[in-house]
């Protein structure tokens, strides 16, 4: 969590509300993905998308902890992202990302020519 200036003479971390607890901004999307789970492919939806990962339609609760590979069909070059199962939701999947500076890149790129604000 980002520091936040505070007028008191402590400076201490604040908790900020609810929407403000991301450390990357997120875009909603509906675009069309795959997940490869050590070499079980399926298809999902992203449901929104950030820098540090995403949250996925459908809930897969089996998998959490897994290390996998989304490939998102609208980012050009097709890459895929390594990321992991963070925690599911009653209908979701939440990734955080572990992208390489070349992923990463297109990631931003992708971001900031699609992206609106969540």
């Amino acid at each position: 969590m980002d520091r936040i200036e505070t007028d008191d003479e402590t400076g201490g971390e604040l908790i900020p509300p609810l929407a403000e607890r991301r450390y990357h901004r997120r875009y909603p999307s509906g675009l069309s993905a795959y997940i490869d789970v050590d070499g079980a492919v399926r298809a999902v939806t992203i449901m929104d998308l950030s820098l540090g990962g995403a949250g996925l339609a459908p809930a897969f609760p089996a998998l959490v902890g897994a290390p996998v590979e989304l490939e998102i069909t609208a980012l050009y070059p097709r890459r895929r992202l390594r990321a992991r199962i963070l925690s599911v939701s009653r209908y979701r999947t939440h990734l955080l990302f572990n992208c390489n500076e070349e992923e990463q890149t297109a990631l931003i790129s992708f971001l900031l020519a699609t992206g609106e604000e969540a």
